[in-house]
């Protein structure tokens, strides 16, 4: 019963025609999946099929998740999970992966889309020395003679060969900074 009222606790859908009635489930489902994978703490879970990475939080992973679920109309809980990652810190053991550079990008984006859909200024008032402090670590990450970050480890740890300046983390990384930007005059 408690599931039934979560699930139908918001309005909110996401707009795909083209899957005619059956997106309707769907929909249901992943509602309810994203949820379960929610800790008390507000973050989601990374990974559950997945034994190496079982309980523990990916920010990246989580920040997409928590937008997904804002986008559904579940702002408290997707507030909460955004909130736990202002406390994120590279190398801290509480995250998967806390060394991937493009993480801190991916939070502020998020932290500033949650702001734009629910204009909770509060949100963001409270959040932004976080917002500045992970816009601050980008910049230092910055090579300055090529204007892009080099990535130790990232997103394809496990199959690259070597590292370099990946797109995908300079891409986030410089959304965090648009975004980071864009809230300072909020």
């Amino acid at each position: 019963q408690w599931w039934k009222q979560w699930t139908h606790r918001h309005a909110a859908t996401l707009d795909l025609p083209a899957l005619g009635s059956r997106f309707g489930a769907v929909e249901r489902m992943s509602r309810v999946m994203l949820k379960t994978h929610q800790t008390h703490q507000g973050v989601i879970v990374a990974g559950s099929t997945c034994r190496d990475y079982q309980g523990a939080i990916a920010a990246r992973n989580g920040c997409f998740c928590l937008r997904t679920l804002d986008r559904l109309g579940y702002h408290d809980e997707a507030a909460t999970g955004l909130a736990f990652f202002t406390q994120f810190k590279m190398g801290d053991d509480r995250f998967c992966s806390p060394d991937e550079n493009d993480q801190l990008g991916t939070i502020i984006h998020c932290l500033r889309l949650h702001h734009d859909l629910t204009g909770d200024a509060g949100f963001l008032s409270t959040n932004y020395p976080s917002i500045r402090q992970f816009a601050n670590a980008i910049i230092e990450l910055i090579d300055p003679q090529w204007g892009l970050i080099y990535s130790e480890r990232a997103i394809h740890e496990f199959v690259a060969i070597e590292r370099g300046y990946e797109t995908y983390v300079n891409v986030m990384a410089y959304r965090g900074l648009s975004d980071a930007r864009s809230e300072e005059h909020t």
